[in-house]
Parts: structure tokens; sequence; C-alpha cells
């Protein structure tokens, strides 16, 4: 799907990462149906067992439980309105999502379980203000994610964390396009009111089908290499 390429015959999808020794290590295993959706997601830890695996069941061709180890993830839909429920020992969580524009915004209800435990109930919700998704718990503002149309470069990102109302910490991408190969990241972090500037963190770069092929990440002059 991220390469807008069919997965009709696509039966499964596997990670493997390449250990400086050679060897190679199993991460992470999909399992897809015919309709191209994921029916299951295994994950191993580094010895090569099973450290998780997640199950999806669909009815109608729709996503309609979530099956993990601890959980199981009850899904309904109202509307536009997609609606998750699942019990987490103490507690019941739903969660509702709801697609605005390009935005997924989500709400949260966590109800403890027993009136003891009572003050410990609390609400999420995402709220999407002036082209940003912010993020409040209990009505207070937590985070903010601030983006441009990917489509359109220069790309610009921005996340702002709050504390009390005030900015604890502000996190700024620009992402230049080069050429149809190359791009450019560029990252600043900025705590306690520092005015960090923007500076040339990471390269992109992709072959003659638009995959990405490599990331060259810059660090204190040292460039580290990613490929894939």
């Amino acid at each position: 799907m991220i390469f807008n390429r069919s997965q009709e015959k696509v039966k499964s999808i596997t990670t493997t990462f390449i250990l400086e020794n050679g060897k190679k290590m199993l991460f992470e295993k999909k399992k897809l149906n015919t309709d191209g959706q994921p029916t299951s997601n295994i994950q191993y830890d580094k010895s090569g067992k099973i450290s998780s695996n997640t199950t999806f069941i669909y009815k109608n061709n729709r996503l309609s439980e979530i099956k993990g180890a601890l959980h199981t993830t009850k899904i309904n839909y109202s509307n536009d309105q997609m609606i998750m429920q699942k019990n987490v020992g103490d507690a019941d969580e739903t969660e509702i999502y709801t697609l605005s524009g390009n935005h997924l915004l989500r709400k949260s209800f966590v109800m403890m379980s027993g009136d003891q435990n009572a003050e410990d109930n609390s609400f999420t919700e995402d709220k999407l203000e002036q082209d940003c998704v912010k993020y409040y718990i209990d009505v207070k503002i937590w985070t903010s994610n601030c983006s441009s149309d990917p489509r359109v470069f220069p790309f610009t990102y921005t996340y702002t964390s709050f504390q009390d109302g005030k900015i604890l910490q502000k996190k700024e991408y620009k992402i230049l396009k080069k050429s149809d190969q190359l791009y450019e990241e560029y990252f600043a972090n900025n705590e306690d009111g520092e005015n960090e500037k923007l500076k040339l963190e990471a390269t992109y770069h992709l072959n003659d089908k638009n995959l990405l092929t490599s990331i060259d990440f810059l660090n204190n002059s040292r460039i580290k290499k990613m490929l894939l």
C-alpha cells in the first residue's frame, strides 16, 4: 500500500535485520488475507523466540476483533466512527476514532472498576485546531502536532509538549527535496526555552522506482548509513 502496488498475491511480509557479523535476525512477520488485509503480526526477540503475536479478525471485510496475548479488543462502527473496547484488568477502555480530512482523531475513556478507584477515571481527546492535532488529558493540553501538506516541499513538522499549560519541549523537522532521488532532513530540539536552529540530521536516497534505498544519519560529524 505504501508504494501504491497491488498486494493481491502477497501472503506475508517479513522484516529481517542483518547484524554486524552477517547473521540474520528475524524481527517481524505479517500474514495477509486475499484482500491484502493483515491477519496476524508476529514479533521476535533477539534470540529468535516469539515476543508478541497479534491476530486480526474481520466481518464483512471490516475489522471486528484484535486478539493479543493479554487483551482482546472488540471493534464496532457508528456512521463515520470506529469504536474500540477492551478490558485492561482493573479498567475498561473505550477508544473512538474519527477521520477528519487527513487527520485521524481519537477519544479515549478509561473507567476503573469499583467506586474506590473512581478518581483514576480519565478522558483524553485529540482536537484539530488550526491544522494542528492537539492532545488533551482531562481537558488539559498535553501535546501538539503540526505539519504542512506532505505532498508539498519543504515539508515541516513540529511537536510540542506542555506542562501546566507551558511549553516543556519543542521538536522541529523540515524535509527538503533536493532531487527526485535525494531528500534532506533538518531537526532542532528545544527544551526550557532554548532556541536551537535547524541542523541537517539525515539524507534519504531513493532509486529510479521511488523506493527508499538508504538513509545517512549525521551525528557529531559521523555518518551512519542504513541500507534497505
